[in-house]
């Protein structure tokens, strides 16, 4: 996300950015993990049958360093030789014939076919812990978990009004939560939260990390200090909160972990690309506790959100940029319908249920179709 920001903010100055992604090379074979096939045998799984040489990419980045590489500004170029498209390898004639006769073999003793059980709703009961619950999109969630008999706890930092009132609210429609002030960028804080939890409701089914930070800046407006922060709490609240929950996660039937990200993980926008940059780095995030934490049956997926009709930001950053009129001849997106923060919540509920067991890994996009127009 940095190299397409970038290629935006800069482009007009005659400066590009690429981003290029390299294929397995020899000094990766000690990266070799039980949870990925990427590192076994990567040589077999290159096209030509070899593994990727340094040398051979030198080519690629002399043509983008030249004239007739501007066209490029802001690509991403996939130069691994084919490997990401390994599936398997084509069969000699022989050797398919080889394989029919074992399949036929195989049909001749059929295992019995065993349907899986029908699940129903499968979330009341369960505990949650929601950070930036207090407002918008977090409180979506904690309203719709609430109503499905769940218990939350709320956790909130700077809106202590907004707070309040959703939990008024939950408390209304007969939900069981309660209030946790913590700023996600400090561990003991966010330690002092679970700990609340846990003594409160006996353990932690779900975490939901949603408290982000989106402060509306260019590329060449962030100081050292906001660029930190902003990263501290996007990226850093989220690992954080995954590990001081992870001990409750571990010891639930039912662990998942829902990361609300953005479509700006995506597609770059101009409007603020460090926002951007930490939502990307959510993508992976994502993609690697799903990875890790599987052999604990945990499963970890990502909630990418488009607009979505709340309150306001946290610390009421200006927007700073503004369509031409003439480019925006239809809805923004396809449903002409706008988010709203139980749409986001119903999300998370189906994926803070059994019913979604063998989804993990995946981001889902929650953007009534904006990112195909």
């Amino acid at each position: 996300m940095l190299c397409r920001e970038a290629a935006l903010d800069y482009g007009a100055e005659g400066v590009s950015f690429h981003f290029l992604q390299r294929g397995v090379m020899d000094t990766d074979l000690d990266r070799k993990h039980s949870r990925s096939n990427l590192y076994s045998a990567p040589e077999l799984q290159y096209p030509s049958g070899r593994l990727q040489r340094a040398e051979e990419l030198t080519g690629l980045v002399s043509f983008l360093f030249s004239g007739e590489g501007n066209v490029l500004n802001g690509a991403d170029l996939r130069a691994d030789q084919g490997l990401s498209m390994y599936y398997g390898k084509q069969l000699r004639d022989e050797e398919i014939e080889a394989l029919v006769q074992k399949q036929k073999e195989m049909a001749q003793t059929p295992e019995e076919f065993v349907h899986g059980p029908v699940r129903t709703q499968s979330t009341k009961g369960r505990v949650a812990l929601i950070t930036g619950g207090g407002k918008g999109v977090g409180a979506g969630i904690a309203r719709v978990f609430c109503a499905a008999g769940m218990k939350v706890c709320i956790g909130w930092n700077t809106s202590e009004a907004l707070a309040h009132k959703t939990l008024a609210e939950i408390k209304q429609m007969g939900g069981e939560a309660f209030l946790f002030q913590a700023d996600i960028s400090d561990r003991e804080q966010i330690r002092a939260m679970v700990e609340e939890t846990v003594l409160r409701y006996g353990g932690i089914d779900v975490l939901v990390n949603n408290a982000a930070l989106q402060p509306n800046l260019f590329l060449k407006q962030y100081d050292t200090a906001l660029f930190r922060r902003l990263w501290n709490i996007n990226v850093g609240g989220y690992w954080r909160s995954l590990q001081l929950c992870l001990p409750y996660l571990k010891k639930s039937r039912y662990g998942r972990v829902i990361n609300i990200s953005s479509i700006h993980g995506k597609r770059p926008t101009v409007f603020d690309p460090g926002y951007a940059m930490t939502k990307g780095a959510v993508r992976m995030f994502t993609r690697e506790a799903a990875l890790e934490l599987a052999e604990k049956d945990i499963t970890v997926n990502a909630v990418e959100l488009g607009y979505c009709r709340i309150e306001g930001k946290t610390g009421n950053y200006l927007f700073r940029i503004e369509k031409p009129p003439q480019t925006v001849l239809n809805s923004p997106n396809p449903l002409s319908r706008v988010c709203e923060p139980e749409d986001a919540g119903f999300l998370a509920l189906y994926l803070a249920s059994s019913e979604a067991a063998t989804l993990t890994g995946a981001g889902v996009r929650l953007d009534g179709g904006s990112m195909m127009v």
